[in-house]
């Protein structure tokens, strides 16, 4: 939005570069310490075998503050956008509601120790974030040539009914 259409994307492609670099490189740490030691290695132990106790105390903190952001910016995301979207269909509007009622199920979610357990539920999630994604670039394109579509609740070209 501030940077412009040029700069937004070679920065954005400058960081994806950058984080699959150092992506790369901590897994072939982690392979090439594997072969050494017969206990699996967690990230703070690669970097607790790299570069120190200091530096592995410090990619936990890490850790720890960006995974409880994420947590606090997807709880807020989530009520922010179902409160408009429900206050017209059901009498909760306030957004401490949603929070209450997501809380509960993150938390449970949170408690899952393996991903193949979760497996299926993350398949039907990129199905959803594909078609999201096909629904989007097809009303986008419709926005642009400025067409009604026929047989949607809305018109392109205004808001969606529920904001």
């Amino acid at each position: 939005r501030y940077s412009g259409v040029v700069v937004g994307v070679v920065c954005l492609i400058l960081v994806s570069v950058m984080c699959t670099v150092s992506m790369v490189c901590l897994v072939k740490c982690k392979i090439h310490l594997s072969k050494k030691s017969s206990a699996n290695l967690t990230y703070s132990d690669v970097v607790l075998l790299l570069l120190g106790r200091k530096w592995s105390i410090v990619l936990d903190i890490t850790i720890i503050a960006f995974q409880f952001g994420a947590v606090v910016i997807y709880f807020v995301f989530v009520s922010e956008n179902l409160t408009p979207f429900f206050s017209k269909m059901s009498s909760i509007s306030a957004r401490w509601c949603w929070l209450l009622f997501i809380a509960p199920l993150y938390i449970g979610l949170s408690w899952i120790r393996s991903m193949k357990y979760i497996g299926i539920i993350s398949f039907f999630a990129e199905i959803s974030i594909l078609t999201g994604i096909a629904v989007t670039g097809v009303i986008g394109c419709l926005q642009l040539s400025r067409k009604v579509v026929p047989g949607l609740a809305f018109n392109v070209n205004m808001t969606p009914p529920w904001r």
